[in-house]
Order: C-alpha cells, then sequence, then structure tokens
C-alpha cells in the first residue's frame, strides 16, 4: 500500500506545480493514470497530498537550508523535488520512527530509482539530527511567522494590516489544523429524520446546527462520503455551512424567479430549489462547460427541476432579459477563507490576484440590478477574508448603484463586517468552524 501512496503523492504533487491544480483535482488525475483503485492507498495518498502543501513553504525551507548547501531545489526533477518534500513531512512532521523512516524511503528508491536519488543518501538518517525549533533563529518577525504557520510573506503582511497582530495570528495559526466538515440534507429526496437514520445505519454521526436549516456538522463517518448509498441516491450534500447562509439569507420563496450567477458545480442551486420546493425558476448561469457538467449530474442525483443551465460569461451582462426576485453572486474569488481546506491555494495566489479578483467582482455584481425587480434582493458572496473582495468591493458598488441599500441578514451568525458595514456577516475558521466567508445581502429601492 505505501508504494502505491507514495506514487500517486509523488506524481499528484508534481502535476499541481506544472499545471497549477488543486489537490482534488490533481488526486483524481493521477489515480486514474496509474489506475489505483485501492481506497486505502488513496486516503494515504491524498493524506500525504494535503499535509505537504499544507506546510510546504517550511519544508522547502527546511530541505534548502538543511539538504542542499550548494543547489536549488528548483535545480532537481519534480519526481526528486516532491519525493524530498515527502520524506521531511514523514519524518519531522508525522515523526516517523526510523523504521517508518526506511519503508517510505525504500518506496521512494522503487517509485523514483535509487540513482537519483542516491545523491541525497546523507540527508535520509540526517533528517532525525535536525531540530526545527532552531531555524527560526535569527529571522525577522514576518520570516518566522510566515514559516512557523506555513503562509507566504506577502500574505502574513497584508492579514496583518487588516485584522492586526494577535488576531492574524490566529487565522493563520488554524489553517494549520483539519477543517470541520458539514452537509445538507436533500428534503427533495426524504424527510429530515429519516435521512438522519440512514446515514447512521451506513455509520455517520452527525450534530444538527441549529441556526441554519438542513445543515448537519459531521462528527464521524467509517468511510468516505460519497461511496455510500445514501450520497449516490442524492438524499444529502456535502457543503460548508456558510455557503448554505448565503442561500438561506436571501429568504427564497416557492414560485418566486432566482439568478444564481457563477452557479457550477451546484451547491447554491440544489439548495435554492430545495428551499422552494421545487417550484419556481431558478437560472443556473456559469462561463465553464466543463463545471456545468458537473452541475447537470448533481442537479439529476438531487432531484432538481427548477433550474436551467445557461453557459456565459456574466461579467460582460447576462445572456437573459428577465426581471428576478432574487440574484444570488457568488464570484470567482482569491480562497483565502478556504486555505485550511485547500492549502495549495496559499502558494499559486499573490498579492496582484486580489486586485485581479476584485475587478472581475466588480464587472459581475455591476451588471445585476436591471435584472431585478423593484423590491429584488442581491446576496453577494466570497470565501475570503480580504477587504478587496469583500467591503470595499461592497462600498464601491452602493456608490455607483445608489438604488441598492445593505439589509439585515438572518440567520444572523457570524460577526459583523470591517470598515463599518455592520449588516454585512463574515465567518472566521478559528471562530465559526467553517470556511472564512463574507456575505452581503442588498435590497433595489428603485
Amino acid at each position: 500500500m505505501l508504494e502505491k501512496s507514495v506514487s500517486v503523492a509523488v506524481e499528484a504533487l508534481s502535476w499541481m506545480e506544472l499545471d497549477r491544480i488543486g489537490e482534488r483535482e490533481a488526486l483524481s488525475k493521477v489515480s486514474r493514470q496509474l489506475k489505483v483503485t485501492d481506497s486505502s492507498s488513496l486516503r494515504l495518498a491524498q493524506m500525504l497530498i494535503f499535509e505537504v502543501n499544507r506546510r510546504l513553504n517550511l519544508i522547502d525551507y527546511l530541505i534548502n537550508k538543511e539538504i542542499l548547501d550548494t543547489n536549488s531545489l528548483d535545480e532537481v526533477t519534480y519526481g526528486v523535488r516532491n519525493f524530498l518534500r515527502l520524506y521531511v513531512y514523514w519524518v519531522i512532521f508525522r515523526k516517523s520512527s526510523v523504521k517508518e523512516a526506511i519503508s517510505f524511503l525504500k518506496s521512494g528508491r522503487r517509485v523514483i530509482g535509487w540513482r537519483e536519488l542516491r545523491p541525497f543518501e546523507f540527508f535520509f538518517g540526517g533528517l532525525f539530527t535536525v531540530n526545527i525549533k532552531n531555524i527560526f533563529d535569527n529571522l525577522d518577525e514576518i520570516k518566522r511567522i510566515s514559516l512557523q504557520t506555513n503562509h507566504p510573506n506577502w500574505y502574513v503582511k497584508h492579514i496583518f494590516k487588516i485584522f492586526g497582530r494577535r488576531k492574524a495570528l490566529q487565522i493563520l495559526e488554524k489553517n494549520l489544523d483539519r477543517p470541520t466538515n458539514y452537509l445538507r440534507l436533500n428534503t427533495l429526496k426524504g424527510e429530515e429524520e429519516e435521512i438522519v437514520k440512514k446515514l447512521y445505519s451506513e455509520g455517520v454521526r452527525l450534530e444538527k446546527i441549529m441556526a441554519l436549516k438542513f445543515v448537519y456538522k459531521i462528527l464521524k463517518t467509517s468511510r468516505s462520503l460519497v461511496r455510500l448509498n445514501s450520497y449516490r441516491e442524492g438524499l444529502f450534500h456535502i457543503q460548508d455551512k456558510s455557503s448554505c447562509l448565503s442561500v438561506l439569507a436571501s429568504n427564497a420563496k416557492p414560485n418566486q424567479i432566482i439568478l444564481d450567477l457563477c452557479a457550477a458545480p451546484g451547491s447554491k442551486t440544489s439548495l435554492i430549489s430545495q428551499i422552494m420546493k421545487n417550484k419556481g425558476k431558478i437560472y443556473s448561469i456559469d462561463i465553464s462547460a466543463n463545471r456545468m457538467r458537473i452541475w447537470k449530474r448533481e442537479m439529476r442525483r438531487l432531484a432538481v427541476k427548477i433550474a436551467e443551465p445557461i453557459i456565459s460569461d456574466v461579467s460582460y451582462d447576462l445572456p437573459i432579459k428577465i426581471k428576478a426576485d432574487i440574484a444570488i453572486v457568488d464570484p470567482p474569488c482569491s480562497g483565502t477563507g478556504i486555505f485550511i481546506k485547500t492549502p495549495s491555494l496559499k502558494w499559486r495566489l499573490n498579492s496582484e490576484d486580489l486586485k485581479k479578483y476584485s475587478e472581475l467582482q466588480f464587472k459581475i455584481i455591476r451588471n445585476i440590478g436591471k435584472h431585478l425587480k423593484l423590491g429584488g434582493i442581491l446576496t453577494y458572496s466570497t470565501c475570503s477574508i480580504t477587504l478587496e473582495e469583500n467591503e470595499m468591493l461592497i462600498e464601491k458598488f452602493l456608490r455607483v448603484q445608489p438604488n441598492f441599500k445593505l439589509v439585515d441578514i438572518k440567520p444572523n451568525i457570524g460577526l459583523p463586517g470591517l470598515r463599518g458595514l455592520k449588516k454585512c456577516r463574515r465567518l472566521y475558521p478559528h471562530k465559526h468552524e467553517s470556511s472564512g466567508f463574507f456575505l452581503a445581502k442588498m435590497i433595489k429601492n428603485n
């Protein structure tokens, strides 16, 4: 099993570097490529991929400092580089025994080739003598915190400015934990109580989130949720509670007309349909044909009957002429609120991306006004905790669209928005056991 896991992890980490893709996409791609179907091997590979990405800057710093005195890590092949990273995680952070380290190394030699790894033989044993606490000596504060909390330097500086040192450290440190996971029961397929019983019989233990309809915290599961019969039957959907909040806050009702922008892969569309009891009309618009194929599959699984898929770039106005009761805007964002779930995002993002995302988000949201009825509701949400994509963008939108105003959000969970926008809501992983999240709700007055 170990050799298969190492092979998948090395290959997946290499594809992530080459194609700048996320952990789950890389794992899916490589498992098909290498024809690995054993669930135990894939679970271990997944853990290795996520944990290496969670600590990537510190692992690379250790390798360059302790191994490659004369060479840069960038100068070795992808396969060797990523095995070295995996080995550092295995020995230093997983705290494996010597026996386990030898077993891991033997697997690496079979996967990579002993000739390729031979130049690093002195390091494999010597790593056990490394005292990780000493490597932070003589570093400036930002560099030290960057390594200790495993975030890019620019991001540490950025959120220090937003939140101050104490709160920023809490946010950074939380991203090293495992995320809390949630699911949403699908009452289009059955009664809540019966679905809970079915999941219990399949080894899933849940805790109801009282403030949010249909939402449950996952306490324990005996196996992967997507392999359960109840998942295939569409009895539930894996969805963070913050994502559910953005739909529930819209207060959609049966027989309304809803715009769901940037809709794929369909989490929000399916919840809208659920609270509307499959009565009314949802126009689900997304730019990606590939993601919309997933959307269609999910709508079939979840028994959604009132949603119409439209492939279009909504940054250039909408392709339909309607007056909607509600528009739900969940645009592409930096994902700074989901570093805890997708740690590789930390290393693919830079400070310039925040500006690019905010410009795109503004293009999308400014097109909505003429497609809403008088008294229509607009909700805007991101899984980001930056100001540029959230409060600053809403301030700009309200300046150019004075016929919109912020309204209170219910359910009233999370914390008020920043910059005086107290009607907006923010959720943070370290406080709310959820993704980092921002939500604004506005009404069209005239």
